[in-house]
Parts: structure tokens; C-alpha cells; sequence
């Protein structure tokens, strides 16, 4: 069987119907795709939370959500968010690599592209800047789960501003519970020192995923990584 074949029969398993359209339409079937994953999990972590804006959506579904936000005066507007809605919790930590104090840098736009890494002059993100910065404590995935507590948690949702790999790194032995990875990766230096596509790859790679798709030419978007069967 080819592997389009292949992809379409998978695909087909989620209820995603493959077919020829104009371009256009490209962009509706990674939502699709997107939504899928996450309609059909077990549970998903949710990395990189901000207000929580999927909670309406994770909640219509069913879904049971683990969120994690960094910043202390974000995590108060995402815990009032979700506190009447059943199956959700939120943890307020800064998840990465290893134990450290780090700089966190402040965006203006509702803090939605702050980092541990400052935004590059080539950032594609009109009208936002680093307006200060904060100090906050790191820990890794693993040590905040320690245990097998995200053993139903099979999709994860990664969206950390240039540090998707530092997470990976630091949640190394809590990754074996995850089948799927919506993750946002960088082909051109968003962030100064953040993390690379190819980078991502090698390792998601080396842990026996794939991307569904290859992201384009100087973009900063969502993919969809699966576990091999």
C-alpha cells in the first residue's frame, strides 16, 4: 500500500475525509486535523496555556485537559477560566530543560509571545515587542510529573514561544505516555536562540514520531507529530 494510501486510511479512522481542493482550503484541513487528534485522545496536556481559549472546545468534547501557564498573573485570568468547568485543572510552572532560574521576557500583547528567549529583529510578529522581563523558576516535565500520573494524557499541545525543545528535553520519560504532539515550530530565527525545526524533528524523531507534514519556508506555525505504530 502506498504511503498516501496509508495516511488516508489513518486519517480516515479520525473521521478526516481526504480530497482535492484549491489551496485555500489547506489551512481548514490542519485545523481539521488539529481538531481531530485532540477530539479523539485520552487526555491532553496542554503546554503553554495563556487563558486557555481551547477550554470551550476541549469541554464540548469531553476532554480531560491538564493546562500549564507560566506566568503567575496569566495563570489567575486561565484558573478563573476554567474553574467551572469539570475535567480541566491548572498548573502554574515554567516548564523546561532543567532546575534553573531564568529571564522571562514580557511581550505586549497580552503577554501571548512572552519567552525565555528575546524576540529576533525577524520575528513576524507585527506590532509586538518585549515591553520587560521577569525572573522565574524552571522545572523540567519530568519532575513535575514524576510519577505515572500522565499515563492518559496521550495528546499533547506544545506552544511555549522558542522553547518546544527545551520542554522536550526536560520531559524525556513523561513523552512515552504521548501517541500525538501539536507543537509550534519556527523555520526562520523567531526567537534569538530558540528552538529550530530540524531541531525539534531530530529528537521527536529519535522518540519514534513524524511530522503529518513539512512546514514551509520562513513560517512560525502548528504540526501535527504522531508516535509510529
Amino acid at each position: 500500500m502506498s504511503l498516501v494510501k496509508s495516511i488516508q486510511r489513518f486519517f480516515l479512522l479520525l473521521g478526516i475525509y481526504i480530497v482535492k481542493r484549491p489551496p485555500k482550503y489547506y489551512y481548514e484541513l490542519e485545523d481539521e486535523i488539529r481538531n481531530s487528534f485532540a477530539k479523539h485522545s485520552t487526555g491532553i496536556l496542554h503546554i503553554g496555556a495563556h487563558h486557555g481559549q481551547e477550554r470551550e472546545f476541549y469541554s464540548r468534547y469531553g476532554i480531560k485537559v491538564i493546562w500549564i501557564e507560566a506566568i503567575p498573573e496569566v495563570f489567575e485570568t486561565l484558573k478563573s477560566n476554567i474553574e467551572n468547568i469539570s475535567n480541566q485543572s491548572a498548573i502554574c510552572a515554567l516548564v523546561g530543560d532543567k532546575n534553573r532560574s531564568v529571564d522571562f521576557y514580557l511581550s505586549n500583547n497580552l503577554y501571548s509571545a512572552s519567552s525565555i528567549y528575546e524576540l529576533s529583529d525577524n520575528s513576524g510578529f507585527k506590532n509586538v515587542v518585549i515591553e520587560g522581563k521577569t525572573t522565574l523558576r524552571m522545572t523540567t516535565l519530568d519532575d513535575l510529573f514524576p510519577d505515572d500520573s500522565l499515563n492518559t494524557y496521550n495528546h499533547w499541545v506544545i506552544d511555549v514561544q522558542g522553547s518546544e525543545l527545551n520542554v522536550l528535553v526536560g520531559g524525556h520519560n513523561s513523552l512515552k505516555f504521548c501517541k500525538s504532539i501539536q507543537i509550534e515550530v519556527s523555520t526562520r530565527q523567531t526567537y534569538i536562540n530558540g528552538s529550530k525545526y530540524f531541531e525539534i524533528k531530530e529528537l521527536l524523531s529519535n522518540e519514534g514520531f513524524f511530522p503529518l507534514w513539512e512546514p514551509g519556508i520562513d513560517v512560525h506555525t502548528d504540526l501535527i507529530f504522531i508516535r509510529k505504530f
